[in-house]
């Protein structure tokens, strides 16, 4: 059953409005460009108070506490050449406006209620085509919708997911943890829609005790924003990126991550779901046993590939290309019983005419020549990822968190290449903190 709230004028009566009234709109900055230069920063989060860290291709470094969980979203809100950062954590969510300067001392807390909030719980996105980004935030068992953000008082919608019916026999229905929103034109109509992935959650079959997995939901766009959401047949994956991998001018859907049913893992899988009328239509599965993607998964083993993903346009071909990392990537076993050696990875497929493909496919690990650390151990090199153009030029590189070394290596874009050799760095260090500090895990 669908539930709808709308924040009265009276209760956001105490937010400041973003930008003065009489400021005419500039053209927007790009995501996480936060001081306007054209170049987009490294956001790094961590759990621990709540701490921001940002890292600007000048040297320039900040700290900022935010109340979150490291769910990340960034638009230029108020359209005045700066992006702005939000945060979904307990209770709302944060708003940082950007300056010229960086991060301000600048926001506003949009109060959202309580309910668990999931990794990668929030997306930015202009849902109603009015020339100004606005919000899908995850919380509990549901989503709210933030319209006009960046006028400091935004339009509030609340829908709750409702519980998916498995025919059959009787279910003992776990919910979700949250949702994460992944915007998109799945169906080419011009207007972003959303899919909601479920975090956790497995209906069990009280009679044989097999477990399924939720459903992700689908809430088309109209004209004046989201539409009600709806179960669909996507499943697979609590991490979802979007992306035109066949450019065709729909967006795809790709997602993997932790899950497991029965007790046997699927998340050393990876799926795409291409966009097509009305939704969704071809499905491809892809895993370290598909002919052309490097590695070898070993079934006994903790081997997760699509723990993390990050999507992007790396050659410049006008299709999107992908980016899957695998924390636990196991090389082989030693002769010690029990022992594994690690090669932790990130493999990058490449996008055609008809979708991700394994031509041209590589395979970066520690090992990879200029990669400093250590290897052949559990370093979780790939814990997280995110393409992002430090430099300006409009080729995105890849940044990839290792949590083992408490390292953030950044591979620069090369003519459409990424590049191994001498990787930016980051370090707890780097912002004068303690080398334990827990660093690299949250993009």
């Amino acid at each position: 059953m669908e539930k709808r709230v709308i924040a009265t004028a009276a209760a956001l009566a105490c937010l400041a409005p973003a930008v003065p009234a009489d400021a005419a709109p500039r053209k927007a900055a790009r995501a996480f460009d936060f001081n306007g230069d054209g170049r987009q920063e490294t956001v790094i989060a961590s759990a621990f108070r709540n701490l921001t860290l940002v890292a600007f291709s000048t040297g320039k470094r900040q700290k900022l506490t935010i109340r979150g969980d490291g769910s990340y979203a960034s638009a230029d809100f108020d359209r005045d050449g700066h992006a702005d950062l939000a945060s979904n954590g307990p209770g709302g969510v944060t708003v940082v406006y950007g300056s010229k300067q960086g991060l301000s001392k600048r926001r506003v807390f949009l109060p959202t209620g309580p309910g668990a909030i999931a990794s990668q719980s929030l997306a930015a996105g202009d849902l109603n085509k009015d020339g100004r980004a606005d919000l899908v935030a995850g919380v509990g068992t549901g989503y709210w919708t933030l319209y006009g953000v960046g006028r400091g008082r935004p339009r509030k919608v609340h829908r709750l997911i409702g519980t998916p019916v498995f025919g059959g026999s009787e279910w003992d229905h776990a919910e979700p943890d949250g949702y994460s929103p992944v915007l998109g034109d799945y169906d080419g109509d011009g207007r972003l829609d959303a899919v909601l992935i479920p975090a956790g959650g497995l209906g069990r079959d009280i009679s044989t005790g097999h477990a399924r997995v939720w459903p992700y939901s689908y809430a088309p766009g109209t004209p004046t924003g989201l539409d009600a959401p709806r179960f669909t047949a996507l499943s697979g994956g609590v991490v979802g990126k979007a992306g035109d991998f066949n450019g065709d001018g729909r967006t795809d859907l790709v997602h993997g991550g932790d899950v497991y049913v029965d007790e046997a893992p699927f998340a050393a899988e990876v799926y795409i779901d291409y966009g097509g009328l009305g939704g969704f239509g071809r499905h491809v599965v892809l895993s370290q046993e598909t002919k052309g993607v490097p590695g070898r998964h070993f079934s006994d083993s903790s081997d997760n590939f699509g723990r993390s993903l990050a999507v992007a346009d790396v050659n410049g071909d006008g299709r999107a290309d992908l980016a899957v990392g695998n924390p636990t990537d196991t090389e082989g076993r030693t002769e010690s019983p029990g022992r594994r050696l690690f090669r932790n990875s990130v493999t990058v497929l490449f996008g055609g005419r008809t979708g991700i493909t394994t031509r041209g496919v590589r395979r970066i690990t520690a090992a990879s020549p200029g990669i400093p650390g250590p290897t052949g151990v559990n370093d979780e090199f790939g814990a997280a990822l995110r393409f992002t153009d430090v430099n300006g030029d409009r080729r995105p590189e890849l940044v990839i968190g290792a949590p083992g070394p408490h390292a953030v290596y950044t591979l620069r874009n090369v003519r459409g290449r990424l590049q191994t050799a001498r990787p930016g760095v980051l370090r707890p260090g780097s912002f004068h903190l303690p080398r334990t500090f827990f660093f690299g895990g949250i993009l």
